[in-house]
């Protein structure tokens, strides 16, 4: 594969033809749809480039201020919001400015959306819509009703799933123009290395100590703990799970946004669990959310957590690992391998002054998020 290539512009390289061959896709008309979006994005005339032309609004919009990018995507095509939560988070997230994608996060009342939103909905033809909002309003009419309101809502309608390609060359021309109209580079990820050179440091230390330094939990509750950063470690506390919960929520910038990232194995009813305090914060502050599983979302939103605008709030969760496998010719486990990721990903952001409080799920990581959300409902209830 051509070097130059970097992962997220990959799609359409070896790195993903290949698989998207052996997965059963027939890649000559996958291919042609690719080189007739590509055709359009090379056109001189701007307003006939849908490449240039969503990069240019995005950027714009961006740099106004509406700088979370809520992707609103088809249930028949669930990937593609991850893959542009990468591609657009990795490439625009940096030297403090940025594009926040907002992948997976449920629908809400008008109410819960602040003025820094911008709606992108991807329609698969001949698919179900994405669920409908907390008042069972179809997904569509409640865009209609925030475009409305005045938030911009852009629209793409794929008439197959082939045209797939299409959309991953108009995606990826817009993310390369948007990066350039906010004057960063779109290809380059300075701050991917920071967690992973924590990790490294965090196991040495690990294989000379013999296990990782000691960190009292701010306080314990139903299986569950909390660890804090050095500013909330530093200051008194309730000791409580509710109270330290809400220390950690009065941290909250005005027009940022509330990142959960959790490093335990991604199932669908986590998956889900995590989507609700998602939307839990949302109503209770009226922010974006993100939520991703480590150590993905590192190559994912982390570039933008670290290098894009410090404005960031961050829940990061952990588990204990029964199960806990040696790495053949390494001197950790692949359980310490997973923590030591967790603890490097939460210096680097600590390091940003960004605020962050892990949550330590212990065993039964199920049980654990259950009591996780009910706490976060009680520290978000207004007394």
């Amino acid at each position: 594969n051509p070097e130059s290539v970097g992962g997220r512009y990959s799609a359409l390289s070896y790195v993903g033809l290949v698989p998207a061959s052996l997965a059963g896709v027939d890649l000559d008309p996958f291919l042609a749809a690719s080189v007739s979006m590509h055709a359009r994005c090379t056109a001189a005339d701007p307003t006939a480039n849908p490449g240039v032309a969503l990069g240019a609004t995005l950027g714009a919009l961006a740099a106004a201020g509406r700088d979370k990018l809520t992707l609103i995507v088809d249930p028949g095509i669930p990937s593609l919001g991850a893959w542009l939560e990468q591609l657009v988070a990795e490439s625009t997230g940096k030297l403090g400015t940025g594009i926040v994608p907002v992948d997976r996060e449920p629908l809400g009342a008008i109410t819960s959306y602040g003025p820094d939103r911008v709606f992108a909905r991807i329609v698969l033809d001949g698919t179900e819509p994405p669920a409908p909002g907390p008042d069972g309003t179809p997904a569509d009419v409640l865009l209609d009703e925030l475009a409305a309101a005045g938030h911009p809502v852009l629209r793409f309608v794929l008439a197959d799933p082939i045209d797939l390609a299409a959309e991953f060359v108009r995606w990826e021309v817009a993310t390369a123009v948007a990066g350039i109209v906010l004057a960063v580079n779109p290809f380059d990820e300075p701050n991917v290395t920071e967690s992973k050179e924590n990790t490294r440091r965090v196991l040495e230390e690990l294989e000379h100590q013999g296990a990782f330094p000691h960190d009292e939990p701010l306080a314990r509750g139903d299986g569950i703990a909390l660890h804090g950063d050095t500013p909330l470690r530093l200051a008194a506390g309730s000791g409580t799970v509710v109270g330290e919960l809400r220390r950690h929520l009065a941290r909250v910038r005005a027009g940022g946004y509330l990142a959960i990232g959790a490093f335990v194995a991604p199932t669908g009813t986590r998956g889900r669990a995590i989507d609700r305090m998602r939307a839990r914060l949302r109503d209770a502050t009226g922010l974006a959310t993100t939520g991703g599983f480590g150590p993905r979302y590192l190559h994912s939103t982390g570039q933008l957590h670290k290098g894009g605008p410090a404005v960031g709030w961050f829940l990061q969760m952990t588990a204990d690992h029964p199960a806990d496998p040696p790495v053949p010719g390494k001197p950790y486990t692949f359980g310490q391998l997973i923590d030591a990721q967790a603890r490097g990903d939460m210096e680097a952001l600590e390091a940003h002054d960004l605020p962050v409080l892990r949550v330590h799920l212990g065993t039964d990581v199920d049980a654990g998020l259950e009591t996780l959300d009910a706490a976060l409902a009680e520290a978000l209830r207004q007394e």
